[in-house]
C-alpha cells in the first residue's frame, strides 16, 4: 500500500509509535492510515534529500514599509549523516511513491517570508526551547485583530517561521511548503480543518471588528512522537519534534465574546529562515 503524501504523524500519530512496535516484533511495517484521498498511478518521486547546510546568524533588512525580510542566505544546519533505523527504512519504502498532494505542495506559490509590524518575528529567546517556541509561534499565528491585521501579512509570517518536514520521502520542496499548505490553503492537503479562516471569512471578520485572543497556554512534549523515537526513528534534523500545546482562546464580535479552549499539536524543526527552532505543520487542531 502506498500512502498519498507522508505527513505520518500528524495524520495518524498513533500509527507512527504502531509502526516501530511491529519493526521492533518482526522488522517489518505495515502503515494502515494515511491522509485521505490515496491515489495511484503518480510517478515516484524523489527521496528528501538536501545539501549540506551552513549555519550563519541571520540578518534582516528592514523596508520601509515595515517588512522585514530574512537573510537569504541563512541556512539551518542538518546532520550530513545519522544511523538508519529500521523504521526509517521501512517508512521511506512505505511512503516514497508520494502522489497528488505532494505535487500539489511542490506546485503551491509560496509568498516572499518576511515579518511585519503586525506579525513580527518571534523573538530570538523563545527560537532556541520546544516548549518556548510552540507558545511563542501559537500566540503569534492565534492572536488577531482582523481589522488592523491581514491574511497576505500572515502568510508571509507564516513561510518565514516554517521548518522543513524532514521524514523519509517527503520531497525537500514540499516539506518546505507544508506549513503555509496546511494552514493558508488545505484544500491542498484534502483537509479543511485549519487555524486560519479562509479569505473570505476573515474580510467578514475584520467588517464586523472581530478580535482573537489566546491565554494560559501550557505546552508538554509529546508521548506519542517520544515513543516513536524510542522505537528508532531518526531525522537529518536535530530539532524534529512536537509539543502539545493547550489554552484558552476568546473572540469577540461586536459585543459578543465567546471563551473556548483549544489544543494542538505543534510540529518542530529547524527553521529555514532564522536560527532555532521553526514549524512544519499543526496537528490535531481541536477547538471546543
Amino acid at each position: 500500500m502506498r500512502i498519498d503524501l507522508p505527513h505520518l504523524y500528524r495524520a495518524n500519530p498513533k500509527a507512527f509509535v504502531a509502526a516501530g512496535a511491529l519493526i521492533a516484533a518482526c522488522f517489518a511495517v505495515l502503515i494502515v492510515k494515511g491522509l485521505a484521498g490515496t491515489s495511484s498511478g503518480h510517478a515516484q518521486l524523489a527521496a528528501h534529500t538536501r545539501p549540506a547546510a551552513t549555519t550563519s546568524t541571520t540578518t534582516t533588512s528592514a523596508e520601509a514599509d515595515g517588512v522585514t525580510t530574512p537573510n537569504a542566505n541563512y541556512h539551518p544546519s542538518y546532520a550530513t549523516s545519522v544511523p538508519s533505523s529500521t523504521l526509517d527504512q521501512s517508512i521511506a519504502s512505505e511512503v516514497g511513491a508520494s502522489g497528488s498532494q505532494a505535487a500539489a505542495l511542490e506546485g503551491l506559490s509560496l509568498p516572499a517570508p518576511a515579518w511585519t509590524t503586525a506579525y513580527p518575528e518571534v523573538a530570538a529567546s523563545a527560537t532556541s526551547s520546544e516548549a518556548g517556541y510552540a507558545v511563542a509561534f501559537l500566540v503569534e499565528l492565534l492572536d488577531r485583530n482582523y481589522s488592523t491585521q491581514s491574511r497576505p501579512d500572515l502568510g508571509r509570517w507564516l513561510a518565514a517561521e516554517s521548518a522543513d518536514e524532514m521524514f523519509p520521502g517527503v520531497p525537500a520542496e514540499a516539506g518546505d511548503h507544508a506549513l503555509y499548505g496546511e494552514l493558508m490553503d488545505p484544500a491542498v492537503l484534502g483537509d479543511p480543518v485549519t487555524a486560519v479562516p479562509n479569505a473570505a471569512e476573515w474580510a467578514a471578520d475584520a467588517k464586523a471588528g472581530g478580535t482573537q485572543h489566546v491565554y494560559d497556554l501550557f505546552a508538554n512534549p509529546d508521548p506519542t512522537w517520544a515513543e516513536g523515537e524510542s522505537k528508532g526513528f531518526t531525522s537529518p534534523d536535530p530539532l524534529m519534534g512536537v509539543e502539545d500545546v493547550t489554552g484558552v482562546i476568546r473572540t469577540t464580535t461586536g459585543r459578543k465574546t465567546r471563551t473556548q479552549h483549544f489544543a494542538a499539536e505543534v510540529l518542530l524543526g529547524s527553521a529555514l529562515h532564522h536560527p532555532g527552532y521553526g514549524s512544519w505543520g499543526l496537528g490535531q487542531w481541536e477547538v471546543n
